[in-house]
């Protein structure tokens, strides 16, 4: 049962149905979503459980078949998440914003006439997508790539490999590295069905955020900054793939380090700004995608695709998270080297 595939008055008089806030279903489906906290009875100490989110995106779909509700809506939304991932979050972020053009005047949590009609209530409820213990926290763990070779990568995982946030107990750093492999051995096509739904999650918050602009103001910064971010990780991997795919593109016109005049499509063998450097780039991966696809070159070059609009903080950090000695070995310089030292001029 999808309730997003259609969004019709439930009930003549009363489009979003009735308030089933106190519904023993309702009821349900929030500590489904809440899980629990370990406890202690006695001096037993008795383990929390982890949120069900199965449970919780069946029961919330059902609901929302009887009555419009964004704390309904807000549920489903993060158990689609958990469970299919970016797509998920998409469509659900996409029917609150179709409850939220169709149905504003009757939506629950409904609109209270004393208090001249504010809408606080419903913008603390949404107030939830931009919440970072709860959907950012399912958004940053939320698979991006899926490698059979080079694993999982979450926006979370990334972050830890680049020394942004703190390496959990008892694991080693991964290294980034492993994540531009893991981008290179996906298929174009699953990148591209997540790409594009991060694409449409960020059209649609800019719209509910829009939305309530005219509606006493509603804050998605974090939630924009993190789908951005995503969007960000993965939209390389799509370019690479459109230049590689390049109908005119030809070995023997790739004149790259050479002024000859010959064509070579986007990019004309001068490198005169950062684009050119970009196109340069993945000209050189499409070369050796296509005559040489066993070289390990590409993973690096890949991986310099990416730092290009990176500060000198940020390529830092990505080349060696764990200090200045691995910087000086990257430069091929000896920590005992003074006229090599990390930052220093003669």
């Amino acid at each position: 049962m999808d309730p997003t595939a259609s969004l019709q008055p439930i009930e003549e008089n009363a489009p979003c149905g009735p308030d089933l806030e106190y519904d023993p279903d309702f009821l349900t489906m929030e500590t489904a979503a809440s899980g629990t906290q370990d406890h202690q009875i006695g001096e037993a100490i008795i383990k929390g459980e982890e949120p069900d989110w199965k449970e919780a995106l069946r029961l919330s779909s059902q609901i929302l078949t009887r009555t419009y509700d964004l704390r309904v809506a807000i549920i489903h939304t993060q158990s689609l998440v958990s469970l299919e991932g970016f797509p998920g979050f998409a469509k659900g972020l996409s029917f609150i914003a179709k409850m939220l053009d169709t149905f504003w005047d009757t939506l629950h949590p409904e609109l209270d006439p004393a208090e001249g009609h504010d809408p606080i209530m419903r913008a603390n409820v949404l107030s939830a997508l931009n919440d970072r213990r709860t959907t950012l926290n399912l958004l940053r763990n939320t698979s991006l790539v899926n490698s059979r070779i080079f694993g999982v990568w979450s926006l979370n995982e990334i972050a830890i490999a680049r020394g942004d946030s703190e390496l959990p107990e008892g694991r080693d750093r991964p290294d980034i590295a492993s994540y531009d492999a893991a981008l290179r051995e996906t298929g174009h096509e699953n990148i591209s069905e997540v790409v594009h739904a991060i694409g449409t999650a960020i059209k649609t918050s800019e719209h509910i955020r829009d939305f309530f602009s005219h509606h006493g103001g509603l804050l998605l910064d974090d939630l924009l900054r993190e789908l951005r971010q995503a969007h960000f990780l993965l939209a390389p991997a799509l370019e690479l793939e459109n230049e590689e795919n390049r109908e005119n593109f030809h070995e023997d016109e790739c004149t790259i380090g050479s002024h000859t005049g010959k064509k070579t499509g986007s990019f004309t063998g001068t490198v005169i700004n950062r684009t050119d450097v970009l196109r340069a780039l993945d000209e050189v991966c499409a070369y050796y995608k296509r005559s040489e696809p066993s070289s390990p070159v590409p993973l690096l070059l890949h991986r310099a695709r990416r730092l290009v609009d990176l500060d000198f903080y940020s390529i830092i950090k990505d080349l060696a998270p764990d200090g200045e000695l691995q910087v000086l070995n990257i430069r091929g310089a000896r920590p005992e080297d003074d006229d090599e030292k990390f930052g220093s001029t003669d």
